[in-house]
């Protein structure tokens, strides 16, 4: 009797395990996905006017709904850009913001910081580098910008660099650095495939060796 007793509860912890093993994955990626689709029904909805949410539209919130309109809301922006009235439109709008004290300098920064990361404008970053960060022995990407000159440079004792250490996944967000030049580590890899190595996590790596 004891036997039989062992062997169920052995069965049913064995296929109660199995089950576990089998559920749990799947739900978790469920919870996730849906996490990530509600998240992003939100934070795409400040690219649309209010006349073009999904509620409006079709009377009731589906998730999801909000990623497709948005997109296709960007794709016919970016069509209209291209267009001989869209680009008027686009230099009109130009000149509004450069008439605002406030709104010049933050709309003029971020359009030409997201053709940077866009476009990989080796222009604007100069060169690849590596930095000691967080702390001494760990390393981290970034990118020299330019070098530290005027006002600044006259209070730092030695030569400094501005440098852009971006974050992942999202290499739009990051900090800006003074960084003596003694503790840059130029590294020969192109902007764009660094870029690409910070956006993957490093799933995508670098085909390029590094310079001494």
């Amino acid at each position: 009797m004891k036997t039989l007793v062992s062997e169920i509860q052995s069965g049913f912890k064995k296929y109660f395990i199995a089950g576990l093993v089998t559920l749990i994955p799947i739900a978790v990626t469920l919870w996730f996905l849906k996490t990530v689709i509600i998240w992003a029904d939100g934070f795409f909805k400040v690219f649309l006017p209010p006349l073009l949410y999904p509620e409006r539209l079709i009377g009731r919130h589906i998730p999801g709904v909000g990623i497709v309109v948005t997109v296709t809301f960007v794709f016919l922006i970016g069509v209209l850009t291209r267009l001989y009235f869209g680009k008027k439109i686009l230099n009109w709008w130009d000149q509004l913001f450069s008439k605002i004290p406030l709104g010049k300098g933050i709309y003029k920064g971020a359009k030409q910081f997201l053709g940077t990361i866009i476009t990989a404008d080796k222009k604007a970053f100069k060169q690849v580098a590596l930095i000691q960060y967080p702390r001494e022995g760990m390393w981290a990407f970034c990118f020299v910008t330019s070098e530290v000159t005027g006002g600044v440079r006259k209070d730092l004792k030695e030569k400094h660099y501005y440098v852009f250490m971006p974050t992942t996944p999202n290499p739009t967000s990051g900090f800006l650095l003074l960084v003596p030049e003694k503790n840059l580590l130029i590294v020969d890899v192109p902007v764009d495939e660094a870029i690409r190595i910070i956006i993957s996590g490093g799933v995508v790596t670098e085909r390029s060796s590094m310079a001494s």
